[in-house]
């Protein structure tokens, strides 16, 4: 009898997502995971490359190295020289975008349908031939300086994010900016371009989303066809090391040109695959979800404390945030630190006796809603898919998420409050206008 030939790629999962639908994750022999699911109410297709290699990842003194590479990746490579990648996307109707963050770097591509298997074999001509030229070194260096100096030294919202970070996660890899500093842009060089690009664009490191309205079995042949050649190889081991607790509160306090005050809390949370991300992320929603929340109808309409109130709970690989931030309406030390005592009663309110069942049912409801919207689109729901996947290592754990909402209930809100927000450590950024700033 004569041998079967053996399999390209192996099925390693198989899930019926309710809105997302049946979805089916693969592997090459490569180590590379591709997450494929069939919509076929239109022919547009959405594929994205997901990389688990993000800022976190730069090494110590080369901060912003991952999105310098992520700029430089459309710059060209062997084959496909510098422009032509974006004129044939352009040319075939496709849309392209990129990001970084922590923990990943993202590819995506909005393409008609037909266009998939082109959009293949670029991805992944320059996932291996990328063509670093020391020219378009230095011009895209200078970009990613001048979105530095766009979006953080000359956006307090920027410099914000970056300073609660720094502070709250102190030497983890965490804490430095995605965009790096202007000292480490200035010190990157070629070679650590190419160095990290070797390293880390691994098809170990790697997952292919496609959800478009081709069927598994139409899609995996191409793949195999393109990025089944890469060759496998070694990759860094992931940061297994989580951020260390902080010893005790650190408040800081800045005048920056901005026109109004600024209040901003956070605390560190558990990371992105803990049961308890779930309470904390309705937790958030309850307390800043909608102008009819208690806590923000209280210092927004009823003391008229703040302008607004906004919170969220972000998990990452290893570790998470808790961010609360609020818009003093006057800029004293007075109004401070009375809408820092309102907040503190009402954690304390809630990590004892928790929401009401009315509060958690509203918040409950309006997060579905979230979900369903980002969920109905190919786009949504393929960047639902790779994000799980890429931070959490199973992108099966976004339906994990959507039970957890159903089952929540009041007394595991309070819990999640008393054990991550109630008397624990924390940084408060206090951010008063200078002269420039006033009005």
């Amino acid at each position: 009898m004569a041998n079967k030939k053996r399999p390209s790629w192996q099925l390693e999962s198989k899930h019926q997502g309710g809105v997302f639908g049946e979805v089916q994750a693969f592997a090459l022999p490569n180590g590379l995971k591709v997450i494929v699911v069939q919509d076929q109410s239109s022919p547009v297709c959405e594929f994205q490359t997901w990389f688990t290699a993000g800022s976190a990842w730069d090494p110590p003194g080369k901060g912003g190295l991952a999105h310098l590479l992520e700029h430089l990746m459309f710059r060209g490579t062997v084959a496909v020289p510098d422009a032509g990648f974006d004129e044939i996307m352009e040319e075939h109707g496709v849309y392209v975008n990129a990001a970084t963050w922590l923990d990943w770097t993202s590819y995506r591509a909005s393409l008609p349908a037909d266009a998939l298997d082109l959009v293949l074999g670029l991805e992944a001509d320059r996932m291996t031939g990328l063509h670093l030229d020391a020219e378009v070194f230095r011009s895209e260096r200078e970009v990613v300086r001048n979105e530095r100096r766009q979006f953080v030294d000359n956006d307090p919202d920027g410099l914000a994010s970056e300073l609660l970070l720094e502070t709250l996660f102190g030497t983890h890899t965490y804490s430095r900016p995605v965009l790096g500093t202007e000292d480490n842009i200035d010190a990157l060089t070629t070679a650590d371009c190419r160095l990290f690009y070797r390293q880390v664009y691994a098809p170990a490191l790697t997952t292919l989303v496609i959800v478009g309205p081709d069927p598994a079995e139409y899609v995996l042949p191409l793949v195999f066809a393109t990025h089944g050649r890469i060759r496998k190889k070694a990759a860094p081991t992931p940061i297994i090391v989580p951020p260390a607790p902080l010893a005790a509160s650190i408040s800081l306090e800045r005048r920056w040109p901005v026109n109004q005050p600024r209040l901003s809390l956070a605390y560190l949370a558990p990371d992105a695959r803990s049961p308890q991300q779930v309470p904390l992320k309705v937790l958030a929603e309850i307390l800043a979800g909608a102008e009819s929340c208690p806590f923000n109808n209280r210092v927004v309409e009823e003391l008229a404390l703040s302008l607004s109130v906004e919170a969220l709970c972000a998990g990452m690989g290893v570790g998470g945030i808790f961010e609360v931030h609020l818009e003093p309406r006057e800029a004293t030390a007075d109004v401070m630190q009375r809408l820092l005592a309102e907040f503190d009663a009402e954690v304390a309110r809630l990590a004892t006796t928790g929401p009401t069942q009315a509060d958690l049912d509203a918040a409950r409801n309006r997060m579905r809603i979230s979900v369903l919207r980002g969920s109905i689109g190919v786009e949504g729901r393929c960047s639902l898919l790779g994000e799980y996947q890429a931070t959490t290592g199973d992108y099966r754990n976004v339906f994990g998420y959507c039970d957890a909402l159903d089952a929540m209930t009041t007394a595991e809100v309070a819990a999640a409050a008393a054990q991550y927000l109630y008397n624990m450590p924390r940084v408060v950024l206090r951010i008063y206008p200078d002269a420039e700033g006033e009005e």
